[in-house]
């Protein structure tokens, strides 16, 4: 497999997790995406202009009062220095609870 390949089947594997995302799982994306955005001492305004969107955007992502884009969770993982794993582990699990396809 290509490297392109490799990163082609990886943005389809999280394409296919963001897709998984409910309510409670934009709440954990936001939980998780504040818990990373305050351990690297970064304002809302810091990381909103570092990935080209508004404060308030990442105020309702943090709130999970909205969903974001692929493009801007990866944005967020390259100014966070984060894995998407870091910011959708959570809501994987609960994907995974969900769909009864995940062990209590």
């Amino acid at each position: 497999m290509t490297e392109k390949e490799q990163l082609q089947a990886e943005m389809q594997k999280i394409k296919d997790r963001l897709r998984e995302i409910d309510h409670a799982s934009r709440s954990t994306l936001g939980k998780n995406l504040l818990r990373c955005r305050t351990s690297k001492n970064l304002t809302q305004l810091e990381l909103a202009e570092a990935v080209g969107c508004t404060r308030v955007t990442i105020t309702n992502i943090e709130r999970g009062t909205c969903d974001t884009t692929l493009s801007r969770l990866l944005k967020f993982c390259g100014v966070l220095n984060v894995t998407p794993n870091d910011l959708l582990l959570e809501i994987q699990i609960t994907a995974l609870r969900l769909t009864g396809r995940g062990k209590r």
